[in-house]
């Protein structure tokens, strides 16, 4: 589990701690005993733990910039990298980018967004490698024609004229 966590999200080896440890904290709160059909969790601590915590390791999210001092144009949140959770407190593990290292801030957002697939769009799996790739290719030029044959819509004046007589437009020349 800890190995494909790695490799979806493209990370370095270094890493490998975090991995463990996150795969190790979201099996002992998920993984169901067979004899006992409780969890490790509830039955160290005699409840169900709350799932709404868990996310996908290695999404994007954003730490809120708390300890400088902000000025007008200071970016007020930073972007990182979900490596895990914290061990002593409610916090998350994440790597900042900007700055290449590991923190454990307690106000993260996270993007929920799914990310794009990795993978090639769907082609038969009968055909051959070159009837593949024609394939793909004829797909992308009619993608590139339909594009490239949008419609533009009629120019609508947003202008109204009003007729005011001369004498109210400019007033009273004398």
């Amino acid at each position: 589990m800890s190995r494909t966590m790695l490799n979806e999200q493209s990370l370095p080896q270094k890493f490998w701690c975090n991995v463990v440890d996150t795969s190790t904290y979201f099996l002992n709160r998920i993984l169901i005993r067979a004899i006992l059909e409780k969890t490790p969790y509830k039955l160290l601590r005699g409840r169900k733990p709350t799932l709404d915590y868990f996310r996908m390791f290695g999404s994007k999210c954003f730490i809120l910039n708390t300890k400088d001092y902000l000025t007008k144009f200071d970016p007020k949140s930073y972007e990182g990298v979900f490596l895990g959770y914290s061990q002593n407190s409610k916090a998350y593990i994440v790597l900042k980018k900007h700055t290449k290292k590991v923190e454990e801030p307690l106000n993260v957002t996270f993007d929920e967004t799914p990310p794009p697939s990795k993978t090639s769009p769907l082609v038969d799996d009968d055909l051959d490698e070159e009837e593949a790739i024609k394939v793909i290719e004829k797909k992308n030029l009619e993608n590139d024609i339909v594009d490239e044959t949008l419609k533009i819509d009629e120019i609508v004046n947003i202008k109204k004229s009003r007729n005011h007589p001369l004498e109210n437009a400019i007033g009273n020349l004398n």
